[in-house]
């Protein structure tokens, strides 16, 4: 509804989150929509989750008719913590989001305990290691699982499936379903997933040369891929250079592309088919 009807329901929580400061509890807003308690004295746990509870039932008044949830993040500050102010905000955005994730209808509570703080270092060296890999200085950390895909009516292989793998000297072996979301909203799933392409180009190369050019080699595409701009035609471009029959290889879409823009999707879909290139729908689940 625009700029200033945002800033008018921004003001109307601020007001309602007014009615809990005092000189144990102090008020910062440290972004257009974020608001922080600092609350400097307390004696239990229970005592932050029912004040977050009461907030969180004020919100719900103010918001439940803009049908807007929220998410309130709660970090306990010990002495011997030695937190930087930024790393001490980010973690609270971080909690906060997630109890935004769990329940978007509603303001839940999400505590950023020791469990939670161990799962943000992992997920941020998850993401240093994608960044050495699109910057090609450890490139032998992604890596490619061939699966089969069998013709049911004749018993033989079909083609393969590419699907990523992970392996870090210090996490060892990362699940797609960890390190894919991280590369998501990072948004190297972009150069990430070109990589894949060529690896896959290499290994339908090599099932050519070994007589087996019938085989197709079908690579999983993300939305964010997909929308890219000039995703297409840098596709189609890496196919020519790789010398790969565009008929031997198949784009796979998770049905929660079809979420996003519907025309834009559809466009690039008819230029990936005008190429040559098999398009099909894959299971979100499969691994």
């Amino acid at each position: 509804f625009g700029f200033h009807y945002t800033q008018d329901l921004i003001k109307r929580v601020a007001d309602a989150l007014q009615h809990f400061r005092d000189e144990n509890h102090e008020l910062f807003n440290t972004f257009f929509d974020r608001f922080v308690f600092y609350v400097k004295q307390y004696d239990r746990r229970e005592d932050l989750l029912e004040l977050c509870e009461s907030i969180a039932s004020v919100l719900e008044i103010q918001l439940r008719t803009e049908r807007i949830g929220g998410g309130i993040g709660l970090i306990e500050i010990h002495p011997d913590n030695e937190f930087g102010i930024d790393l001490l905000l980010r973690n609270l955005l971080i909690a906060s989001e997630r109890a935004i994730a769990e329940d978007r209808e509603r303001v839940s509570i999400c505590v950023c305990d020791a469990a939670m703080e161990a799962q943000i270092e992992r997920d941020e060296e998850i993401q240093r290691e994608l960044v050495r890999i699109v910057d090609d200085t450890a490139s032998d950390l992604l890596y490619l699982h061939f699966q089969p895909i069998l013709n049911l009516q004749s018993g033989r292989v079909a083609g393969f499936e590419a699907l990523a793998r992970m392996k870090t000297e210090q996490l060892g072996l990362v699940s797609p379903l960890e390190f894919i979301p991280i590369a998501e909203r990072t948004k190297r799933i972009i150069p990430l997933g070109y990589k894949i392409f060529e690896d896959a180009f290499r290994f339908q190369r090599k099932l050519a040369a070994a007589g087996h050019a019938d085989l197709s080699v079908s690579v999983n595409v993300s939305a964010i891929q997909l929308l890219s701009e000039g995703f297409a035609d840098h596709l189609i471009a890496l196919i020519a250079g790789w010398q790969v029959d565009p008929q031997r290889i198949c784009v796979e879409l998770t049905e929660s592309v079809f979420a996003s823009n519907l025309e834009e999707i559809n466009a690039v879909i008819a230029r990936l088919r005008a190429s040559g290139l098999g398009i099909a729908i894959d299971d979100p689940c499969e691994q």
